[in-house]
């Protein structure tokens, strides 16, 4: 029953958190034996619990009554399932002989799933203490994530490092896997909770925690998508990096604790400080920059481009202006300690149009075109030739266009900042249309399909009604298409490169939702299939978050 009700717990968790359907994101049955022993590894079993990579099932111990109790506790029930999530999104290598250091890593992710999923389930148990309810005696855990070199853990206490390949022999240079996992579990502990010190390898460090709910994504995108099955040690510091700029930002506190929390590790530099402020500088005007994440007291040395003047400055923060009056390209630094940041600004935010290459399109598809540029607050939409195409709203961050007519189109955007409106272009778009190759038979129902809001940040919602049949006969050749009729609309998302990143069924009538949380800021393709026609709708998303 302990094992059972864990192996819900688990599941439970990834669908709330992450809409996983099972471990392998497809509904896989989970399997456990309880009471597993293995004669040929004695002196393994019983006191170990297993994912097995070939059956893809759970393996349970009964604890020998010395040392452990039964091995079917939360955590080390979702420790091992952690295991299968790996093997079926990063498959990080193992055995540690041949891959010492993504062994490792497999092992430091289980144990991080393992906290994430205690402190869902049981908030009020400790997070941070791994197999704390299945050892007897002097011990507290089998491995603690805030203080690994803890002589309290029942798996080589005093011996897990929290510092990569440190001086103080805690790391295990024989590569044993679940000893070196605690430098990931460390770093996922301290990018929660936050912590300040010197590591092992002399490094003074200050992180600032983002809470276990950020840091879990941040995990989940990095182990899904950013890794590969040899990865190491600082490989895992960029892929994390990466799921942080992706949803959090690039210089946003939770990418700086991601990078500082790496450094208290021993893997990597502490974040560079970045000049904060607005992209743009307005003529006759003022505008203030910080230098964030500086870690030390010393001095700045503030300086700009000759197209802009210096102001003032104190400390972190110096204060610019400019007396030009044509569309300019300027920069500002901070320097310190013998580095310099910069940080490129526009003069009346008006640099050259960025032209987009030519894209195929069809007739009588929607599609939605958003640009990404800093500070603007809305474009101005000129679309030539005007006839042949439908367009939405003139002004606005987006537009939505669709093209009756095959032909050559340009889209220009016009941005307008707090400067003001751009005389030229910011953005220009060009559409080679051809006309649709797709026709429907007015005899078989036809459908309408409105996916909203888009653009999207959080969820995606699917509303699908059926349109009338326009025909002579349309009620006698309704009536023969319904006898067979099959409900289910397929709903499949795919990336700008043809990759499918979501597919699911849904109803005529009923409305469908799905999350995009998880999905990089960019254009997606949404494809909606009738079963019973045949007829595919097509719309073009915009996901930003």
């Amino acid at each position: 029953m302990d094992a059972h009700w864990a192996e819900e717990k688990v599941l439970d968790y990834w669908s709330s958190i992450f809409s996983r359907k099972s471990l392998n994101d497809a509904g896989l049955n989970i399997i456990g034996f309880v009471h597993y022993k293995d004669a040929n590894y004695p002196n393994i079993w019983p006191n170990n619990a297993q994912w097995d990579l070939t059956s893809k099932t759970m393996r349970y111990g009964d604890g020998d009554g010395i040392n452990f109790y039964p091995l079917v506790a939360l955590d080390i029930v979702a420790h091992e399932m952690g295991h299968g999530i790996c093997q079926f999104t990063a498959n990080l290598n193992y055995p540690a002989t041949n891959w010492p250091e993504s062994a490792a890593l497999n092992e430091g992710f289980s144990d991080i799933w393992a906290a994430c999923v205690k402190y869902w389930a049981t908030p009020n148990d400790s997070t941070w203490l791994i197999g704390n309810k299945v050892v007897r005696g002097s011990f507290n855990c089998i491995r603690n994530l805030k203080d690994p070199t803890s002589n309290l853990t029942a798996e080589t206490p005093g011996l897990h490092p929290n510092t990569y390949r440190d001086n103080r022999n805690h790391w295990d240079v024989n590569n044993e896997p679940h000893r070196n996992s605690t430098v990931l579990s460390h770093w996922f502990y301290l990018l929660c909770q936050g912590g300040s010190g010197t590591n092992e390898i002399n490094n003074t460090y200050n992180v600032s925690g983002i809470g276990i709910n950020k840091a879990q994504r941040i995990v989940y995108e990095a182990e899904r998508y950013y890794l590969n099955s040899s990865a190491n040690y600082n490989a895992a510091r960029n892929a994390t990096i990466s799921s942080a700029k992706l949803w959090y930002g690039e210089g946003s506190s939770e990418y700086i604790a991601v990078i500082n929390a790496w450094y208290a590790v021993g893997v990597g530099d502490m974040y560079p400080p970045v000049i904060s402020g607005p992209n743009i500088i307005c003529p006759m005007s003022n505008v203030t920059y910080t230098l964030v994440g500086k870690m030390n007291n010393n001095p700045i040395t503030w300086t700009c481009s000759s197209n802009i003047t210096l102001v003032s400055a104190s400390g972190n923060n110096a204060t610019f202006g400019t007396t030009a009056t044509s569309p300019q390209v300027g920069a500002v630094w901070a320097s310190f300690s013998g580095t310099t940041i910069s940080k490129t600004v526009y003069i009346i935010n008006n640099p050259a149009p960025t032209s987009q290459n030519s894209v195929s399109a069809t007739t009588n598809i929607n599609y939605t075109i958003a640009p990404q540029t800093p500070d603007i607050n809305t474009y101005r939409w000129v679309v030539q030739p005007s006839t042949g195409v439908v367009v939405g709203a003139t002004s606005g961050l987006t537009l939505d266009v669709r093209f009756t007519q095959a032909g050559t189109y340009q889209i220009f955007a016009y941005g307008t900042s707090r400067c003001g409106a751009s005389v030229n272009p910011t953005h220009i778009y060009i559409y080679n249309v051809s006309s649709s190759t797709g026709s429907y038979s007015s005899t078989v129902p036809t459908f309408t399909a409105t996916a909203y809001p888009n653009p999207v940040s959080s969820a995606l919602s699917i509303e699908i009604t059926e349109n009338a049949v326009a025909s002579d006969n349309a009620q006698t050749n309704l009536a023969s298409v319904n006898q067979n009729k099959i409900d289910d609309f397929k709903i499949s998302l795919y990336d700008e490169h043809g990759k499918l990143v979501h597919h699911a069924n849904a109803k005529k009538g009923k409305k469908a939702h799905f999350s995009v949380a998880h999905l990089k800021n960019g254009i997606y393709y949404l494809n909606i299939h009738d079963e019973s026609t045949g007829q595919t709708e097509k719309r073009q998303i915009v996901v930003k978050h």
